[in-house]
C-alpha cells in the first residue's frame, strides 16, 4: 500500500511539472505575442506622428500657396510653346474668304490681298520650312 501510495504521488508530481511547464510555455507564448503587438503598436504611433508631422507641413504650405494661387487667378494666362512639338493654334482671320480663296485685304501691305495658304508655301515642301 505505501508502494502504491509513493507511486500515486509520483505519478502526480510528474503531471504536475508537465502541467507546469505547459503553463510556462504558454506564458513564455503569450508575453512573445504581447512584445510583438508593443512592437507593432509602436511602429504605428511613429507611423501616426509622421503622418501628423506631414499633414501639418501641408497644411501651411497649402496656407502659403492660397493667397499666390489667388493673386496668379487674377493675372491672364501666358501659356508658352512647348519646344519641339508644332503650334497647335489656328490662324487668326480677319474676314471672310473670298472667291479666290484669300482673307481679304491685308492689315500690312495696305490694299493688297493677302495670298491664300496652301499646304505647300513658295512651292517647298511643308516639312522643308521647318528645318
Amino acid at each position: 500500500m505505501k508502494r502504491r501510495f509513493w507511486l500515486q504521488r509520483k505519478w502526480r508530481i510528474e503531471e504536475m511539472e508537465e502541467d507546469l511547464q505547459k503553463t510556462e510555455n504558454q506564458i513564455a507564448t503569450h508575453e512573445k505575442k504581447a512584445h510583438d503587438n508593443w512592437l507593432k503598436a509602436h511602429a504605428a504611433e511613429r507611423d501616426i506622428a509622421e503622418e501628423k508631422r506631414e499633414a501639418a507641413n501641408l497644411r501651411h504650405k497649402l496656407l502659403e500657396m492660397t493667397p499666390k494661387m489667388a493673386m496668379w487667378q487674377d493675372e491672364p494666362v501666358i501659356v508658352k510653346p512647348i519646344p519641339g512639338r508644332p503650334n497647335t493654334q489656328n490662324p487668326t482671320r480677319r474676314g471672310p474668304r473670298s472667291q479666290n480663296g484669300s482673307f481679304g485685304p491685308s492689315p500690312v501691305s495696305g490694299a493688297e490681298y493677302s495670298p491664300p495658304l496652301t499646304a505647300e508655301p513658295d512651292g517647298r515642301p511643308l516639312s522643308a520650312t521647318f528645318n
